[in-house]
């Protein structure tokens, strides 16, 4: 049976490691659907603020920004990536992806 994309994409993230971020791009890669970035937050964003089992907060933009939905969104990503080592840069808050990038491994998620 063939994964929904949503179901896809919360596969690809649960993959990034703890300490580590992705791009939405890297998990829109390898969910299937290059450059439907806005796809992947907009399954992102189905789950709640609290979900625990897909790691959510570990997604960030290529630039290393985390997207802002809210102030409780972004207190929680940031306490969460704090807690797992994950430090942003002092000042512009965004998150080194050649520190804390990690490279998806690309295997089919349509399975």
């Amino acid at each position: 049976m063939t994964k929904s994309f949503a179901e896809q994409v919360y596969s690809a993230v649960k993959r990034i490691p703890k300490g580590r971020v992705a791009s939405y791009s890297d998990v829109a890669l390898i969910a299937g659907r290059p450059g439907a970035q806005q796809a992947v937050g907009n399954a992102l964003a189905k789950l709640g603020d609290l979900e625990e089992d897909v790691p959510w907060w570990r997604v960030v933009r290529a630039s290393g920004e985390p997207v802002s939905i809210s102030p409780i969104d972004d207190m929680i990503r940031r306490l969460r990536l704090e807690t797992e080592g994950v430090q942003p840069s002092p000042g512009s808050g965004r998150i080194s992806l050649e520190q804390y990038g990690c490279l998806l491994p690309a295997t089919s998620m349509t399975e």
